[in-house]
């Protein structure tokens, strides 16, 4: 529906996002490291911003709630005031 233009013109230009992932993800096509990555790419050239991008090597699927650390990390940038609005 984005590239179909269901939402205007370029809808995500200007937003800002946070990409997660976990080397260890039981999907790694769909949802580790790799695919976080495709995803933050496909991000810019729509004109957002990837503001951040976690990968743990020691975490699967929900390697952002999993890990105390990667969790801080993502709330140090609200605290910067530099998270996504």
């Amino acid at each position: 529906a984005i590239l179909a233009g269901s939402y205007g013109v370029r809808p995500l230009r200007g937003t800002r996002w946070i990409t997660v992932a976990g080397a260890r993800d039981p999907q790694p096509d769909r949802d580790g490291i790799a695919a976080m990555r495709r995803t933050a790419a496909w991000l810019e050239e729509q004109g957002a911003a990837v503001i951040e991008r976690i990968e743990d090597p020691k975490e699967g699927h929900g390697a952002l709630q999993r890990n105390v650390a990667n969790a801080q990390r993502v709330l140090e940038l609200f605290v910067r005031g530099q998270a996504p609005e």
